[in-house]
């Protein structure tokens, strides 16, 4: 259990400034001082937790293993007939989401432990982001220019801590000042996305958010739920102070009139092009192009390797992203121990816009993966 409060403690507070005033590099390639910690107690987790035989008849853990060293092999025999790929990079990107799944799986926490393991994130991560805003921008205003460190990699944290504050809001059966207080935390965990400029976050979240109500009520007079829903939206859009619509506007748009996700529509479209004219193998051999970096994972996957050379991976970002979105339909709100298959949906609608997510960068998802892993293991037990 100490091992597990300090990943999840960690794991948010690497983005605290902190800790980026006292790392000589920090991105997606470097980490920051605190990666070399964080990697030994998520190894002693994970040795900890692969001790049991009986794991290796879990289908839902044996299939992305399976994939993943497949797709090692893959890349390695392109590497050994001279392409030059990145096969341990890309195969300790992914062992790293595996290995949470399976440490998740084999957790043992009682309801009480559960619940005080997700307070903890979420007052974490809440400290860090109002931290990040206090040090770097000053207040909640939006600046033209990008200030907060890595926001996207932050967004991710953020948005997947303001949607476990979301679903505590909403349980039932709860004194009524604990829903307001959860409720209250994640408006405020909302605002930091906002203010912070992580924009895909910001995004994705609204839509878990959406799809959590739609699941709080879709048994109780869905049809009310859908016209109130848009009443509130039309109100909200005619009534809402011109100060707060100003400041949600200005968080996806100031400076980016023209094109909201910035030139990535651009990029993806070169990238189709480029993926039609040489669909096997993609671009291994470094054919030069006249876009940027894709941001799209699942497009980058196939534009880098082609369908050859990135079947595996994207095997298993569909087998993965299938399980999530079929449990969480399944999965009422009420159980919050498997509330991992609805957490899993930020990094995958995020990975629709940003190049390293669902399975990275580094271990920003870790906690993700190991709630999804529970979730596997509670949803077996219970049926």
């Amino acid at each position: 259990m100490i091992l597990l409060w300090g990943l999840v403690f960690l794991i948010p507070f690497s983005y605290h400034p902190f800790v980026f005033s006292i790392s000589k590099k920090w991105g997606v390639l470097d980490g920051s001082v605190l990666s070399p910690v964080i990697i030994i107690l998520f190894l002693l987790l994970f040795l900890l937790s692969a001790n049991d035989k009986r794991l290796f008849q879990v289908k839902e853990l044996v299939i992305p293993l399976g994939a993943i060293v497949l797709y090692g092999i893959t890349l390695s025999i392109s590497f050994f007939f001279g392409f030059d790929l990145p096969v341990l990079r890309e195969i300790r990107t992914l062992m790293i989401p595996w290995m949470a799944m399976l440490v998740g799986y084999q957790l043992r926490l009682s309801m009480k432990q559960f619940r005080m393991l997700l307070y903890f994130f979420v007052g974490v991560v809440l400290w860090v982001a109002l931290t990040q805003i206090a040090t770097n921008i000053g207040g909640f205003v939006i600046l033209e220019r990008y200030v907060t460190e890595n926001k996207n990699a932050l967004g991710v944290v953020m948005a997947t801590a303001a949607a476990i504050a979301l679903v505590l809001g909403l349980e039932p059966e709860r004194p009524w000042w604990i829903s307001i207080l959860f409720l209250f935390l994640s408006f405020l965990l909302i605002v930091s996305l906002l203010t912070i400029r992580a924009r895909a976050a910001a995004l994705i979240f609204a839509m878990v958010a959406l799809y959590i109500f739609f699941k709080k009520f879709k048994s109780k007079h869905i049809f009310l739920v859908l016209i109130g829903f848009f009443v509130v939206v039309v109100l909200s859009y005619l009534f809402l102070p011109s100060g707060i619509k100003q400041f949600i506007y200005d968080s996806f748009l100031l400076n980016k009139e023209q094109d909201i996700m910035t030139d990535r529509m651009v990029r993806n479209k070169g990238a189709i092009q480029f993926i039609i004219d040489h669909p096997f193998f993609g671009n291994q051999r470094h054919h030069p192009v006249d876009f940027g970096y894709i941001h799209n994972y699942p497009l980058l996957k196939w534009y880098n390797y082609g369908f050859v050379g990135a079947f595996f991976v994207l095997f298993l970002y569909l087998y993965l992203l299938w399980l999530a979105v079929k449990n969480s339909l399944t999965t009422p709100l009420s159980k919050i121990t498997q509330m991992g298959f609805l957490l899993l949906l930020i990094p995958y609608g995020i990975s629709m816009a940003e190049p390293s997510l669902p399975f990275g960068p580094g271990t920003v998802t870790t906690f993700n993966f190991i709630l999804f892993g529970l979730a596997i293991r509670e949803k077996s037990r219970k049926n």
